[in-house]
């Protein structure tokens, strides 16, 4: 076979018959032959085939390409393969978690600025809950508002993981928002540890709650005894 350029042979570009005809790079269609190895058998293959090594490594052939599909009436899909067949997919937004509750595993980073909202949750304290009240595990994440309206001291409760189990890591956050002095405890088998104590000092002081251990909390911020 007569080539008239053989800088195909070290092209990057992908090696066609319409490449070959529209450079005039060949003159006579047969055998690619070198140092008397055939390397391609028969003529030049049709428009679009390229050139390939066959599976066993030993010779060149003419490959089709595989067309992809048509992108008519395809518009927000994405190209998926079983292995053997190229397809248009549809995203299924169901099999995602939603940007409104997503959840992590691990260390989140983020540039910029962050912005978060904590919700409140203000129980009622009288005398018929012994102005008590017993966190639960909607609580999570929340800011407990404590208020006896008669300025009587109260109390918020921490149940054993047995009852309401937390991760551990939760964070909760108190605020005493009346007169009544806010006491901060656990039930039988919970431990909290808080200096100088485990009472909020004023109204208005605040406190963060973190669980550290199954039945295990530590309590930080404006205590007393």
């Amino acid at each position: 076979m007569g080539l008239n350029k053989l800088n195909h042979l070290y092209s990057t570009e992908p090696l066609t018959v319409d490449s070959l005809l529209a450079n005039n790079d060949v003159t006579v269609l047969d055998d690619v032959n070198v140092f008397g190895e055939t390397l391609v058998d028969g003529l030049l293959g049709q428009p679009n085939q390229v050139l390939k090594v066959n599976s066993a490594g030993t010779t060149i052939e003419w490959a089709t390409l595989d067309a992809l599909p048509s992108q008519s009436s395809n518009s927000g899909k994405y190209l998926t393969t079983d292995g053997t067949t190229a397809s248009w997919a549809t995203i299924t937004l169901s099999n995602y978690a939603l940007l409104n509750a997503p959840s992590f595993t691990g260390t989140v980073y983020s540039a910029g600025n962050v912005v978060s909202h904590i919700d409140t949750n203000a129980p009622t304290l009288n005398a018929g809950n012994t102005y008590k009240y017993t966190l639960v595990l909607a609580d999570d994440g929340k800011m407990i508002e404590m208020n006896t309206s008669t300025g009587v001291g109260n109390t918020l409760e921490i149940p054993l993981n047995s009852s309401v189990a937390y991760p551990i890591g939760t964070q909760i956050s108190v605020l005493q928002t009346g007169a009544g002095q806010t006491t901060v405890s656990g039930a039988v088998g919970v431990t909290v540890n808080a200096t100088p104590g485990a009472k909020l000092r004023a109204q208005w002081s605040a406190a963060s709650l973190v669980k550290r251990a199954t039945n295990t909390w530590a309590l930080i911020g404006d205590l007393t005894v």
